[in-house]
C-alpha cells in the first residue's frame, strides 16, 4: 500500500505550474527584448558587414593561393557593392567587370542587405580593387565602411596580411 501511496504521490506532483511557465516566459521575452536592441545599434550592423567583408577578402586570398592564381576583390563605389572575381577575363584587365572581356564573378555583394544605410566609404586600393597573387601577397591599402557615424576599416598589408579597425568618429583614426 505505501508503494501504491508514493507512485499516486508522483503522478500528482509531476509537471509545471501555470505559475512556473508564466515566469519563464516573462524571463525569455525581457532577454529577447534586450537583445534586440543590442542588435539594432549602428556599432553592430556595420561591425557585421565590415566581418562579412573581411572574410571575403581572407577566403578570396586563400582561393588565389590554392588555385595558383591571381583573385581579386573589386569594389563599387557608387553601387555601395563589390565583387569576388576569380578571373580578369578575355583582356587581363580586373577593372572590366561585365562584357564579352569581363571577369569571372564568382560572388556579388551589396551592402544594402545588412542595411540601407551602410555605405563603402572609401578604399586606397588602386583601381578600387585588390588583387591578391598566388602567393598571398597583394598591394597595401584599406577600404572603410560607415554607418551612422560609426566606421570601420580591413586594411591589408603587402603580404596579405588583413586586420579590421575601429575608427574614432570624424577623426578617420583607430580607435
Amino acid at each position: 500500500m505505501a508503494q501504491f501511496l508514493n507512485r499516486k504521490h508522483l503522478l500528482h506532483d509531476s509537471g509545471f505550474s501555470l505559475m512556473e511557465l508564466m515566469i519563464v516566459i516573462a524571463i525569455i521575452g525581457i532577454l529577447a527584448t534586450f537583445s534586440i536592441n543590442f542588435y539594432n545599434k549602428p556599432e553592430h550592423k556595420v561591425k557585421k558587414a565590415i566581418m562579412g567583408l573581411f572574410g571575403d577578402m581572407s577566403k578570396t586570398r586563400a582561393a588565389a593561393v590554392k588555385d595558383n592564381s591571381e583573385w581579386a576583390v573589386i569594389f563599387d563605389l557608387a553601387g555601395e557593392q563589390y565583387y569576388v572575381c576569380s578571373d580578369p577575363g578575355a583582356d587581363n584587365d580586373w577593372t572590366t567587370l561585365f562584357g564579352a572581356n569581363g571577369n569571372v564573378i564568382v560572388k556579388t555583394v551589396r551592402f544594402d542587405q545588412y542595411d540601407a544605410g551602410i555605405l563603402l566609404d572609401s578604399t586606397t586600393f588602386g583601381s578600387n580593387d585588390i588583387v591578391f597573387n598566388p602567393d598571398g601577397s597583394c598591394e597595401a591599402g584599406n577600404v572603410r565602411l560607415t554607418y551612422s557615424g560609426v566606421s570601420y576599416q580591413v586594411v591589408a598589408t603587402n603580404n596579405g596580411a588583413m586586420r579590421v579597425e575601429r575608427l574614432v568618429a570624424g577623426t578617420g583614426q583607430r580607435w
